[in-house]
């Protein structure tokens, strides 16, 4: 299978900072969260990494541009899901939960989904549902 299309769950510091990789090599990244003010936060922060870089000129505003073009943003599993070839959960940074139990991812069986955490609701989830691995 190939893996053109990630969807990483949570825009704290460790999500963004894989949707950042991930995009920055060309592949298509959607960022869930629960709100739109995380997500802000994490491309905010995604942003502020690659202008530093530019500024130093390790490379262009053109790269910087694409690398942000190629993250898209959701703030439901189910509507972000059926196109991610992979998907990742990370671990939360507050007490709340991320995603809540009864919302799950809604993808096909067919695709990995990995797991960064200890918190699982979602993973588990679509396992439970659909067959998934969880690795």
């Amino acid at each position: 299978m190939e893996i053109n299309n990630i969807m990483v769950i949570g825009a704290g510091t460790m999500g963004n900072c894989i949707a950042h990789v991930f995009a920055q090599n060309g592949l298509s990244v959607t960022l869930v969260d629960v709100e739109d003010a995380r997500i802000d936060s994490g491309l905010a922060t995604i942003k502020s990494n690659r202008d530093r870089q530019v500024k130093k000129e390790v490379l262009t505003a053109d790269e910087r541009d694409a690398t942000l073009g190629r993250i898209a943003r959701a703030t439901d599993l189910k509507s972000a899901a059926p196109n991610a070839d992979l998907i990742i959960e990370v671990p939360l940074e507050r007490v709340q939960a991320q995603v809540p139990d009864n919302q799950c991812v809604g993808k096909s069986p067919d695709a990995p989904v990995g797991a960064t955490s200890v918190q699982l609701n979602a993973v588990a989830c679509a396992a439970r549902e659909q067959g998934m691995q969880i690795y």
